[in-house]
């Protein structure tokens, strides 16, 4: 049984990137003060100072852990005692120079003798430095002992926000001595401990009006948020410390480069470094994996101007997981095992698995460098990450029938590299824990490669990896530390079989992490223990764990569809498996019963909403739908609804007649790799403009229809039925459905076609054809330094729509913008928005676009603001908007998703747009003659017009193959 070891594998790999963080700087904790030093103090001294603050500034994009530590500052110091302030003088020195031990026994002297003057301030304030000298150290309960001994001296009276001597405060003090406190609790694994305190340290900074510490115990809880899986509450903190007028969902051009800016003012390297790694990461976090990597490769040559090996390893890991982002784009959107698709996915893997390497070999010199317990992490972290991706590779070569034996003999050598690591020299943390798992789960994906560990020594190393990562957990009192722990443990004797123990062990870490509310953690032993009910035939048991891990991801919709990096870029693997999962135990008798049916159809349209939604990464409309099933019973009686679900053994498809009627069901068994391979093939032949290929086109166009139409004819026929409207899954999606063929007839030649995303549709009604009004938007010239071509077509279409509809306006090339469309489309409250441009269609976001006359891309989520704000101030919505001349990116078979998010996002009842681009004077005419029918009161519904215009180029022996006609589909509402 599968049990998706990518999703943790990320998991993991975040949580060591946190930990991380906090160690990777010299000026590494909140300020203790941001005041600028005094002007009496000489050069030697104020520059520290000025670092700490600058330090603060470069964490503002970062998402990776709490502010970092600083060699506290001096200015504040007015020491009664000419020893002790020496010794803080001398432990800072120590500090900065990473001789924790030195600094220790400094500060340690200090606060003894500040305690021997009575001067309980100035001791509480050389408290919390040891307390961060000892953290240094992984020397976790004497750096507990000292900061809450520095808490009590300072918790009587720390209200006191004045002194006349200038220092420091007893509030100022205890806010910096809680932002140490909370950098403890968060390195110690205790999350929502730490967002407390620093939530406290915050409060203390707001009364004292000190802006940059509330800047930065802001900072510290969005960390704190983002360990807990609080993605959206993480950002709006982030921004609101950063008081950014910004969306937590897109970071703008100008955004950036002001913060590029800003970052790049900073004299000092070391803080550049910093500033371009966090923004590099947040780029990577928000899916901008381009300017991510553009971004990081300027920190490695600044890193790499700085002696410090550790900014440098530290910035080849953060460009490792930005290419491991790109490799698992490439892997989501592949077509099938295309030698180029093999080659480019190879090709991006190599260089993160290079990165990797370099980040480790760095760290390695940094350990030379005595800044061992930083450069140990770095190294694991590397080796890991390293491990797991070679694993992720060799399995989908393997899956797709690649050779993958290089890549074997690279995990044989790198399981070993790991098992050298220095893993054991950590200290007991949560870091170590996730550390051990990690590598408890390659160890048996590395078992699942045919002819390896046959003595099971790889088995048992596992299975003591997450044994001693449930005790370290368990003596951290670490609960969801422990969760984890005892879901690894279930899911290693769910691939062992040992039923029993996987059920045992899997239920215990269920229970735990229900009790710290962590839905991200629930939903996968909720999976984990329907998979284990399933393989034990206790198929009630496994219905009822699957629904409750569906329920869990309802809860967690908008969080996966947002800035959730544990999830974005392994959707497919991680939270698609468990909807196709249920819905295969529902589907699985030979008759499903009414019942069954109906669930597995709501199950399959969620997924088809969360599948858009993690397109989007944002929710979709809250506006209300209507129920398809009483739209076909109700509004139009002469229509019925096709539902399709493609399953690893065969597909299955849900028959709904008008009237209410019982959901009828049918299906064709075949491996799911046989039907996409035929689906594959279809989608090129329906592309081909040569007459002699229209024989095997046909053929294979004829094998899709007898799997979703032929055993539906009698009972479409009986009902009298019309428009058929399909939801399709998989890459079907792909298929112009239109082109179907019985043998003497395509589909649309007897039926109005339609799409829809899923079961609900924004208030369909009939067109009001009286006075119909359109906008159209449109660039017919060719942009050179765009690489745009001219659209010669648009000039005709653009009158065949004037012809058809007499009150409509153009904006024609360059008075096509994204200004003036929006003025345009809030001016006059239109009913049809027609866009003739380039534009193409893509499974990731920032790849869905159109192009203005001008040449500016307007991509989906602009598009869409441009629409809906229509929508938003008038109670009318658009009834169609016409995407003309776009296309699907090719070998992107999950490229349909940029028309469906469109469709969803535009707030339009119906859209109409292309699977791929058509041909100018194909389209031109049938653009024309879709409106001419539309106005036509006697035609009844959009999808007929369609449907007539289509057939008048079927009838036209210069454009009567499909690629020229079957292009066009209609979305969402067909009446």
């Amino acid at each position: 049984m599968k049990t998706a070891p990518s999703r943790f594998h990320q998991k993991t790999s975040l949580f060591l990137q946190r930990q991380l963080a906090h160690l990777l700087h010299p000026h590494n904790t909140l300020p203790l003060s941001l005041s600028p030093p005094p002007p009496h103090l000489p050069p030697s001294l104020r520059r520290p100072l000025l670092l700490t603050t600058l330090c603060l500034l470069t964490l503002l994009l970062t998402f990776t852990a709490p502010s970092l530590p600083s060699p506290p500052p001096q200015a504040d110091l007015i020491p009664l005692s000419h020893s002790a302030s020496q010794l803080v003088d001398q432990g800072r020195a120590f500090y900065t120079e990473g001789q924790f031990d030195q600094a220790a026994e400094s500060w340690r002297q200090a606060a003894q003798a500040y305690a021997n003057q009575g001067e309980d301030r100035y001791q509480a304030m050389a408290l919390t430095y040891l307390s961060l000298a000892y953290q240094q150290l992984e020397h976790w309960p004497q750096a507990e002992t000292a900061i809450d001994a520095s808490l009590s001296l300072l918790t009587q009276d720390h209200n006191q926000d004045h002194n006349s001597d200038g220092s420091l405060t007893r509030s100022q003090l205890y806010a910096q001595a809680l932002n140490t406190q909370g950098r403890l609790k968060f390195a110690l694994g205790q999350l929502e401990a730490a967002l407390e305190t620093w939530r406290l340290a915050t409060d203390i900074y707001r009364r004292l009006e000190d802006q940059r510490g509330v800047t930065g115990s802001l900072i510290n809880q969005a960390q704190a948020m983002e360990a807990l899986g609080f993605y959206r509450q993480s950002c709006r903190t982030l921004l609101t410390a950063l008081t950014a007028d910004a969306r937590c969902d897109r970071l703008d051009a100008e955004t950036l480069t002001a913060v590029l800016q800003t970052i790049e003012s900073y004299p000092d390297l070391a803080i550049q470094t910093l500033g371009l790694r966090s923004l590099g990461v947040m780029l990577r976090l928000v899916d901008n994996l381009d300017r991510s990597s553009e971004v990081l490769k300027t920190g490695l040559a600044i890193a790499q101007q700085q002696p410090s090996a550790q900014e440098e390893s530290a910035t080849w890991l953060a460009l490792g997981e930005t290419e491991r982002a790109r490799y698992q784009q490439i892997k989501d959107a592949a077509n099938g095992a295309a030698s180029a698709r093999v080659e480019l996915l190879r090709t991006v893997a190599n260089t993160a698995l290079d990165d990797y390497q370099q980040a480790a070999q760095s760290a390695v010199r940094a350990i030379a460098g005595k800044t061992r317990p930083v450069a140990n992490l770095i190294q694991i972290q590397a080796q890991l990450q390293r491990l797991s991706l070679l694993l992720d590779l060799q399995s989908w070569l393997h899956t797709h029938n690649q050779n993958s034996d290089p890549e074997k003999l690279q995990i044989q050598t790198q399981v070993q590299t790991v098992l050298d690591s220095p893993l054991a020299d950590l200290p007991p943390s949560r870091t170590t824990v996730y550390a051990h798992l990690n590598l408890a789960r390659s160890l048996i994906q590395f078992r699942r490669m045919d002819g390896f560990d046959p003595a099971g020594d790889y088995t048992n190393k596992a299975l003591q990896l997450a044994e001693a990562a449930f005790e370290m957990a368990a003596a951290l009192d670490d609960s969801q530390a422990q969760s984890y722990a005892l879901g690894v443990l279930g899911g290693l004797h769910e691939h062992l079989q040992h039923w029993p123990q996987a059920q045992s062990f899997t239920q215990s870490a269920l229970d735990l992490a229900e009790t710290t509310q962590a839905e991200d953690i629930i939903y996968q032993w909720q999976w984990q223990l329907g998979r284990i009910y399933a393989a034990q035939a206790q198929t009630q048991l496994a219905i009822d764990a699957y629904s409750q891990a569906l329920n869990t991801l309802q809860s967690l919709r908008r969080d996966l569809a947002f800035l959730n990096p544990d999830v974005q870029f392994s959707f497919r693997e991680n939270v698609e498996p468990v909807y196709r999962q249920l819905v295969n135990l529902l589907l699985k008798p030979a008759t499903p019963p009414p019942d069954n049916l109906n669930q597995a159809r709501a199950v399959m349209d969620s997924l088809q909403l969360a599948v858009v939604e993690n397109f989007l990464q944002q929710a979709c409309s809250d506006t209300t739908l209507a129920e398809i099933d009483q739209v076909v019973d109700q509004t139009d009686t002469t229509a019925a609804f096709i539902y399709t679900i493609i399953l690893d053994d065969r597909l299955e498809v849900i028959l709904k007649l008008p009237q209410p009627e019982e959901l009828q069901s049918y299906r064709v068994v075949l491996p799911k790799a046989e039907i996409e391979q035929t689906l594959t093939a279809l989608q090129r032949s329906l592309q081909q403009k040569i007459p002699s290929q229209r024989s095997p086109m046909q053929a294979l166009s004829h094998q899709v229809y007898d799997w979703l139409v032929a055993p539906a004819e009698a009972a479409l026929e009986q009902s009298a039925v019309k428009t058929i409207v399909f939801v399709l899954d998989g890459q079907l999606r792909n298929i112009p459905i239109a082109a179907l063929y019985d043998g003497e007839q395509y589909l649309m030649q007897k039926y109005a076609i339609a799409i829809t995303p899923g079961l609900q549709l924004l208030g369909p009604k009939p067109l009001e054809r009286e006075s119909l009004q359109a906008l159209v938007a449109a660039s017919a010239q060719p942009i050179p330094e765009a690489r745009i071509r001219a659209l010669p077509g648009v000039l005709v279409e653009i009158e065949s729509i004037k012809a058809a509809l007499a009150n409509t306006d153009v904006l024609l090339d360059q008075d096509f913008t994204q200004q003036t469309l929006g003025r345009s489309i809030n001016r006059r409250p239109v009913p049809i928005v027609h866009i003739a441009t380039h534009g193409q269609f893509s499974s990731r976001s920032e790849e869905t676009f159109i192009v203005a006359g001008d040449g500016d891309r307007i991509h989906i989520n602009q598009l869409a603001e441009l629409l809906r704000s229509r929508a938003q101030t008038r109670s009318n919505p658009i009834e169609l908007l016409f995407l003309s001349a776009c296309q699907t990116v090719a070998g992107d078979n999950r490229a349909s998703l940029g028309m469906a998010g469109v469709a969803v996002r535009s707030g339009a009842r119906s859209t109409i747009a292309s699977l791929w681009y058509a041909d100018d004077e194909a389209t031109a005419q049938l653009v024309g003659q879709f409106y001419q029918y539309l106005s036509d009161p006697e035609v009844a519904t959009k999808a007929e017009a369609l449907r007539l215009a289509q057939q008048d180029l079927v009838n036209n022996p210069r454009m009567n193959l499909p690629v020229f006609w079957v292009p066009y589909v209609l979305l969402g509402n067909w009446l």
